[in-house]
């Protein structure tokens, strides 16, 4: 009978020696379970979870720490993990990411021979909130107070582009929301192609349920990651939606007219949500103007970097 999976305690080799351990003492039952050790971003142990949802799968399933918050004191625990695993999941990164050997091309030297490896995508999507640009691990920018997300009608405010209330007021075409959507859906088909799970084809089905913000997808296309997940390795599609957001606890405000230009259910909410906390877009606003004018770096690099898709919402 296997045990209930592990997830990620808060230290790397505490988890690697719980798994040798258990392992160790499955070894005299009839079979061992396969070990498949998942690694990526905030979606991998998300994964995990769908992945072991039904306590009969013949796997068992292990999240690593996020690499976007892994430092150099997790790699050897890291490492150890993947010397055991019969299977690698990972986020399809670069080599080197964050200055870590988490990349693929890392990883697969740590593997023993003929062990699978199935790769996933970084699900980001703006489409249902084309004002808001999410964390760069990479960047290593200060995130901004209140949400961790920088919303562009707020910089353009700090820039001294527009005033406050024609910041909030602004409403791009349908035509370019539309533009933009199908933008945001390219990206993710060319990122998706270099991996063994296909997502934006679910993208528009699921309506205001694709992303809570634009960096945390819902429960439908994590399922559909997981699901592709099992196809590539051959086992049975078991994983199931649980019932409760797995990625939600914070949430971004989807502006009706959004939504009517992609042609989606109309939104619920004008807030933020962080939480169980519900923040205006007003109030959130007045902090963030505060916060770039005592971070200039800061506001100066988000220009920089969204100068195009600012101009293209009627920001510059």
């Amino acid at each position: 009978m296997r045990s209930a999976p592990f997830g990620y305690p808060g230290d790397m080799s505490a988890t690697a020696t719980r798994v040798v351990r258990q392992r160790g003492r499955n070894s005299g039952c009839r079979r061992v379970l396969p070990l498949w050790v998942i690694l990526g971003g905030p979606q991998a142990d998300s994964l995990r979870r769908l992945l072991t949802a039904d306590l009969r799968a013949p796997y068992i399933a292990v999240s690593a720490s996020s690499v976007d918050d892994m430092t150099l004191a997790d790699v050897p625990g890291m490492l150890r993990l993947l010397n055991h695993a019969d299977a690698l999941i990972t986020e399809h990164l670069p080599s080197g990411y964050r200055g870590l050997p988490v990349g693929l091309g890392d990883l697969l030297p740590h593997l023993r021979p003929g062990i699978p490896v199935v790769t996933f995508p970084r699900i980001s999507y703006a489409g249902l909130h084309p004002f808001h640009v999410g964390r760069d691990p990479v960047a290593g920018l200060s995130d901004p107070p209140m949400v961790p997300y920088h919303d562009l009608r707020s910089v353009a405010v700090a820039a001294g582009r527009m005033s406050p209330e024609s910041a909030r007021d602004l409403v791009p075409p349908a035509q370019v929301i539309r533009e933009f959507a199908a933008w945001q859906l390219l990206r993710m088909r060319r990122n998706e192609a270099l991996t063994d799970c296909s997502i934006a084809s679910s993208v528009r089905g699921a309506g205001l349920g694709a992303v809570h913000t634009v960096d945390r997808p819902g429960n439908l296309l994590l399922l559909r990651i997981a699901q592709d997940i099992q196809r590539a390795l051959d086992v049975d599609i078991t994983a199931v939606d649980p019932g409760t957001l797995l990625l939600g606890q914070c949430r971004g405000p989807v502006e009706p007219q959004v939504a009517e230009a992609l042609g989606v259910e109309a939104p619920t909410s004008d807030r933020w949500s962080v939480n169980g906390r519900n923040l205006t877009i007003r109030r959130v606003q007045r902090a963030h103007v505060r916060w770039y004018h005592r971070h200039p770096d800061v506001l100066k690099a988000v220009l920089a970097a969204e100068a195009p898709r600012m101009e293209m919402l009627g920001l510059l």
